[in-house]
């Protein structure tokens, strides 16, 4: 009788332990939803918005959830460790946001505004960026595809000769140039498309140098 008792306190235990262990091997073998993500998705940067991290970096934080929509026509939000990311579908535009600190990568480049406004403000400066570029790229690479599709595979569309960037004064080149440590004798030879070359080596400052400038122009 002892014998038997014992066995059925064995069997019991093996049971209870198998029972507490159900759900941590559910876990281990069902992908666990994220924050407005489907399934097998993980919270990242993706298109504008991986473009937007490139200049901003740790300013803009880590994501939280995964990018989804907030509208009928596109518009996106995606929730980061810092702020809000915000994609507006009309303009093309990823955005970001945090407290009165306000940023936007358009075609014209990385701008910067501070205040509640969450729309750029038109008289917003520029700058060249790491970001722009690849948006840049991206737009360059999808037209070539679309123009080589409707000609066909056997020709290949002619290349728009390269334009230069107009957005940024010989003194607000110089201006930013500075801000980037770029040496004296340099700039003075400097247009905004070397500029633009250069922000894509400098990682991290050309965001600072963004705020700065613009920082500037909205002082009385």
């Amino acid at each position: 009788m002892l014998l038997l008792f014992t066995q059925l306190l064995g069997l019991a235990a093996v049971c209870a332990t198998l029972i507490a262990a159900a759900p941590l091997a559910q876990r281990w073998t069902q992908s666990q939803p994220m924050p407005r993500c489907e399934v097998g998705q993980w919270p990242e940067f993706r298109f504008g918005f991986a473009a937007l991290h490139l200049d901003l970096g740790a300013d803009m934080g880590e994501p939280l959830e995964c990018e989804h929509s907030i509208s009928s026509i596109g518009d996106t939000d995606q929730q980061t460790s810092t702020g809000l990311a915000h994609y507006d579908s009309a303009s093309n535009t990823p955005s970001f946001h945090h407290a009165s600190d306000n940023w936007a990568l358009t075609a014209r480049g990385l701008v910067f505004w501070s205040g509640s406004d969450t729309q750029v403000p038109s008289a917003a400066l520029a700058i060249p960026s790491p970001g722009s570029a690849r948006l840049a790229g991206v737009a360059l690479q999808n037209s070539t595809i679309a123009v080589a599709r409707v000609l066909g595979s056997g020709r290949k569309p002619t290349a728009a000769p390269p334009r230069e960037s107009s957005w940024l004064s010989a003194i607000q080149i110089g201006r930013v140039a500075t801000l980037l440590g770029i040496k004296n004798e340099q700039v003075e030879s400097m247009t905004a498309a070397d500029l633009s070359e250069y922000t894509q080596q400098s990682q991290g400052s050309v965001a600072q140098v963004t705020r700065s400038i613009n920082s500037e122009a909205e002082s009385p």
